[in-house]
């Protein structure tokens, strides 16, 4: 399961708030902000940084030039359910509820784990409540979808 998932997130899991906020300067109209998160599971910056830098990698190094990037600080569990929750809650594991790929039920096989799993709100359930519009895809342990302002696929493919 674990090949399964990383090669489905390789080929790029990504989230994407697709978010328009209103703070417009008193002197022009209103300004439309878009925020884009990508992420990639397993990719590696001694990997990317090169690949950027002979030019293999145009989009990306355009979107160094134009966006904010960094690389993530993670937690000791490097189980990708486990990290991509995390980021989306702003949770640690104790309090998110994601503790691996798959949750253990008594006598029986453990399951992989979903949405029903998580005990916090996400990024997207907060964001869409403040009205932003919201569009999700691919993102770990998001199935069964729940409802969003905008639209969630799940990464119900991996299983």
């Amino acid at each position: 399961m674990r090949r399964i998932t990383a090669t489905a997130l390789i080929a790029l899991v990504t989230l994407i708030l697709a978010a328009t906020s209103c703070a417009p300067p008193p002197e022009t109209g209103p300004v439309h902000r878009r925020i884009i998160f990508l992420g990639i599971d397993g990719m590696e910056w001694d990997i990317m940084g090169p690949l950027v830098e002979e030019g293999r990698l145009p989009t990306f190094a355009r979107l160094f030039s134009e966006g904010a990037w960094g690389e993530l600080q993670s937690l000791d569990v490097l189980e990708s359910p486990v990290i991509w929750t995390s980021i989306a809650t702003g949770k640690t594991p104790e309090k998110h509820g994601i503790m691996g790929f798959a949750k253990a039920r008594p006598g029986a096989e453990p399951v992989p784990v979903t949405s029903n799993v998580r005990r916090v709100e996400a990024i997207w359930d907060i964001l869409g409540d403040r009205g932003w519009s919201i569009g999700v895809v691919g993102w770990l342990s998001t199935w069964p979808a729940t409802p969003v302002n905008g639209y969630l696929v799940t990464d119900y493919f991996n299983y």
